[in-house]
């Protein structure tokens, strides 16, 4: 009786599938692979080889996250210019915990329904997703008072004026400078339109001309 090749007999495991599809989606290149695997591990790794030493379900995760991450970066190529590029900017600078909220996000799922999800506080959730908006990240509408946020952050121009003076690149102590200049506001409220701002402030950084708030 004619032998089997051996490699026939091994089934191909989900570190292999994860590893070969890491090296094709990244089309081999190491500095797209290791910032990518310690972003979903949360670890630097020296090589693509230490998905091995995850469990199944670890590898699982990550395979998603990869997914997500791929389509995340195909989704900033349908934005303009300068909101494509900071969001691509944004998710190479990602955490694995940021990328897990975007994900419920997209999904449509509101900041309680996140917290109950990934079993942390809400405000946590919330402040995250603030944090993620002033790092470049498009997130669309997550919030019920989205469009009340933009348009003080915007356009009123008193409210940009306190914005201006309290800004600072330290996101908690910009929010909580504007929220001791603004009164009217809840802590949350401070914090969602001070994103709007420091994504402003971001994109003036990266592009320069073009910067829309401070006019």
């Amino acid at each position: 009786m004619e032998k089997k090749n051996e490699t026939e007999l091994v089934p191909e495991s989900v570190q292999d599938k994860l590893h070969k599809r890491l090296h094709f989606v990244f089309k081999n290149n190491r500095k797209e692979i290791f910032p990518f695997l310690k972003m979903a591990l949360g670890r630097s790794v020296r090589s693509s080889k230490d998905v091995y030493a995850l469990t199944d379900r670890e590898t699982a995760e990550v395979m998603n996250l990869l997914s997500f991450f791929v389509g995340e970066l195909t989704y900033a190529d349908s934005l303009d210019e300068q909101e494509g590029e900071m969001h691509r900017h944004f998710l190479w600078h990602a955490t694995r915990e940021q990328l897990r909220v975007l994900c419920f996000t997209r999904k449509g799922f509101r900041s309680g329904d996140i917290a109950r999800l990934l079993k942390l506080s809400r405000e946590w959730v919330d402040r995250t997703q603030y944090g993620m908006l002033a790092s470049g990240a498009f997130l669309g509408k997550f919030s019920p008072i989205e469009s009340y946020a933009e348009k003080y952050a915007l356009k009123d121009a008193d409210t940009r004026k306190k914005l201006a003076q309290s800004y600072m690149e330290n996101f908690e102590l910009f929010a909580a400078r504007f929220s001791y200049e603004e009164p009217r506001f809840d802590l949350h409220t401070c914090m969602h339109v001070c994103a709007y701002f420091a994504r402003e402030m971001r994109r003036k950084e990266m592009f320069g001309a073009g910067e829309r708030i401070l006019a």
